[in-house]
């Protein structure tokens, strides 16, 4: 009661979450591709490419600009994947929360 009240108000200020000793620091993309000279983003259906002596190598996908620009979860965990095993391109996926848990 105190809560919607003091909300009805006005009084209530919200304060966003603040952890102690989380990692930031940009777009996972971004990060990968400084701890990596040979990547590169210049395809646009994968976040990074791994370039080689024979041109284009592995594709890298993360959770960043687009995963959160594709259609629906299901394009991105489904048809991507789909389309691309069937052209025979070996792609990996990295996603910002496991990188960060390994950073620790």
């Amino acid at each position: 009661m105190e809560y919607a009240q003091s909300v009805s108000e006005g009084k209530y200020v919200p304060r966003p979450f603040v952890g102690e000793n989380l990692p930031t620091g940009g777009l996972l993309k971004d990060l990968l591709k400084n701890s990596n000279t040979n990547l590169s983003n210049e395809l646009p259906f994968a976040d990074l490419v791994e370039k080689n002596e024979n041109g284009y190598g592995e594709l890298k996908l993360t959770d960043d600009d687009l995963f959160y620009q594709s259609l629906s979860a299901k394009e991105t965990h489904a048809y991507w994947p789909i389309n691309f095993n069937k052209k025979g391109w070996v792609f990996t996926k990295s996603y910002s929360r496991e990188f960060w848990k390994s950073q620790k």
